[in-house]
Formats: C-alpha cells, sequence, structure tokens
C-alpha cells in the first residue's frame, strides 16, 4: 500500500481555466490549482455549488469548451473512467447493456460478465438489467453510470456527483462498499461534491475550494482507517464535518 501511495495517477500543477464570453471579455474560472491523487487514495474536491469544481475535472480529462483556455498543467493517467451528475448512458441499450459496452470500448481485464453482476448487486440495481435508460429513475441511471466505471477496472476515476440524485440509505450503503472496493483495486479517485457528510465519510484527503475566481483554500485529513456505519455515527465523524464546515467558505 504504501509503495501505491507514492504513484500519482491525477494531478494538477498551478492550473487556471480562463473562459471567454464574447470577442473581448474573459473570465478566470479557477486560478492557482494545485492537487494530487495517488493509487489507492480516495480524494475529494469540495466546495460550494458554482465555485469550478466540475471546471476541474473537464480540465482534468480534457474535456473542456472551445470557449475555456488553460494555463498550468493538468494530468491525469490514461487509464481513467470519468462519471458525470447527469449521466450518459446509450438509450438504445439496455441498462446491463450500458455496462458491458467497456468490454468492447477498451482493452479488457477479463470478462465484464460476473463484474457486472457483482456491481449491479452492491448498486442496487438487481431487477432492472433489461430496462431502458429512459424506464430509469435518475438515481437508477446514476448508478448505471457508475457500474459501467467501475466495470473498466481503470486505475483513477473522476467522479463528479456521482450519487447525488441516489436515495440516502441507499447513498450510505454504497458509500461504504465504494471507497472499499476502487481502494481494493489500488485505484486513485478525485470526487467532486458539495455534501460534507459524504466529504468526510469517503475522502482520505479533502480539498476545499472557494473564492472568485476559486482556488484551493484549505486542505483537511481525514484519520480514519474504517469507514463503516460506526464511524458516521461516531463523535469523531461529527468532529470531522464540523472542523470542515469551518473551513468552506461563507455563502
Amino acid at each position: 500500500m504504501a509503495a501505491a501511495l507514492q504513484r500519482a495517477v491525477i494531478t494538477a500543477t498551478d492550473l487556471a481555466v480562463d473562459v471567454r464570453l464574447n470577442a473581448i471579455r474573459t473570465v478566470r474560472i479557477v486560478t492557482s490549482i494545485d492537487l494530487v491523487v495517488h493509487a489507492s487514495e480516495y480524494t475529494v474536491l469540495m466546495g460550494p455549488s458554482g465555485t469550478g469544481k466540475t471546471t476541474i475535472l473537464r480540465a482534468l480529462c480534457d474535456c473542456l469548451s472551445l470557449s475555456a483556455s488553460v494555463t498550468g498543467t493538468a494530468w491525469r493517467t490514461d487509464d481513467v473512467a470519468v462519471v458525470w451528475q447527469r449521466p450518459a448512458l446509450m438509450p438504445w441499450r439496455s441498462a446491463l447493456s450500458n455496462v458491458l459496452v467497456e468490454e468492447s470500448l477498451r482493452s479488457a481485464k477479463g470478462s465484464l460478465a460476473d463484474r457486472a453482476q457483482l456491481l449491479f448487486q452492491h448498486l442496487y440495481l438487481r431487477g432492472i438489467e433489461s430496462k431502458s435508460p429512459a424506464e430509469l429513475s435518475a438515481g437508477m441511471a446514476q448508478r448505471v453510470a457508475l457500474a459501467r466505471a467501475l466495470a473498466a477496472r481503470p486505475a483513477a476515476y473522476l467522479l463528479d456527483e456521482p450519487l447525488s440524485s441516489v436515495d440516502v440509505p441507499q447513498k450510505e450503503a454504497i458509500e461504504i462498499w465504494l471507497r472499499d472496493f476502487v481502494l481494493g483495486e489500488s485505484s486513485g479517485v478525485l470526487h467532486v461534491t458539495h455534501d460534507p457528510y459524504e466529504a468526510v465519510f469517503l475522502a482520505d484527503r479533502i480539498y476545499v475550494l472557494g473564492g472568485t475566481p476559486a482556488t484551493i483554500q484549505s486542505t483537511l485529513t481525514i484519520n480514519a482507517p474504517r469507514r463503516n456505519a460506526a464511524f458516521r455515527a461516531s463523535a469523531a465523524f461529527a468532529a470531522y464535518v464540523a472542523q470542515l464546515r469551518t473551513l468552506l467558505p461563507t455563502p
């Protein structure tokens, strides 16, 4: 584990993103972003809505709009899976087929059939395998998109509020399993959220974004070896959430 933690899978150095609004006006969205995500590490990017969290993810996966320009360095391993808050499922494929498509789109690391069944079990998707995306609730569609990413066994994940539409009891159960699952495969994760409870439960390290243009204003390390229901109900968890709230920008 210690050796794996030294291998960076996502980095940003002095990253800034400008967006051209028209022929004469450009606005800087984020500036001076420095962050690193190592293998076997769960990192959270936290901040109020609209501060540029998704912009940073888009810079890291090189999918900003043509009106945006980047300075500094945004790097991630080529072996990466991305999950956006709005699932991009193929409407002509079933839920299961949307997950199995990874087998044909990238080099398969073993058959996905058994892995897909495991993912559907832990993401509470059993029974909807044959449904089309149009038949799924927003929370189901998010979980199918997450399953598709997890099926690929990438070295790194970029997750943009992947469970924001999932009911709280299911979301909390999934979070317990998700962290252990991805770290157990030595993957590194950069997870965007504005939920302090989710951030504290999942993260080894939290980057707190704020300001205009947004920059990383503080960093919080979570020292908790086990992430389970007992941790979520503990005084230590409550203390971390309270500490994180003091670091968040005030409205």
